[in-house]
């Protein structure tokens, strides 16, 4: 309903097309950036229309770009070193959760539903028009507490405990 409300919003509200509104957005932060010099993070984006096949042709490297980047190989200052954790953090827990996987409560569907919407969306919105990876990675940062609720539905926390106190308990001497 709302990627569908995202493109037919025009036909209530003729002046607000949604698509042409962010296809200029990434327009005007391109045009931006090449007349600007001192950017060291851009990174190409394909050009958006403001047509649902572009935005579908497009979204999965969107997601790409606000999931992994920047990676640790992409470090080229101290400034991109928190966000290339935070990154690698993620790719960790997703393997993490797809280890010690477990089936959620039904009850909780409904809040993961919309913190999987809310995280796509935005992930999808900010990498299409977002080619500087800093201002990428500061325009996804609500997401993150809601992608982390996600990892936190499907995990199984104790069996993770169990296992890694297995393994840090023989390099570790309790005192009594």
């Amino acid at each position: 309903i709302i990627i569908f409300g995202f493109f037919f919003f025009y036909l209530i509200f003729p002046k607000y097309n949604l698509a042409e509104i962010a296809s200029a957005k990434q327009h005007d932060f391109i045009n931006m950036i090449n007349q600007s010099s001192n950017v060291g993070s851009k990174i190409d984006l394909p050009k958006l229309d403001p047509s649902f096949i572009s935005f579908v042709k497009n979204s999965p490297n969107a997601l790409i770009n606000s999931f992994f980047r920047p990676h640790i190989f992409e470090i080229k200052s101290a400034m991109v070193i928190p966000a290339a954790i935070e990154n690698l953090l993620i790719i960790v827990i997703t393997f993490l959760t797809l280890i010690f996987y477990k089936k959620p409560d039904i009850k909780n569907f409904t809040w993961f539903w919309f913190c999987i919407s809310f995280v796509f969306i935005l992930f999808i919105l900010c990498g299409l028009t977002t080619p500087v990876l800093g201002a990428l990675v500061r325009y996804r940062s609500p997401a993150l507490p809601f992608l982390f609720i996600i990892f936190l539905t499907f995990i199984d926390l104790n069996r993770m405990n169990i296992l890694f106190s297995k393994i840090i308990s023989p390099f570790v001497k309790w005192k009594k």
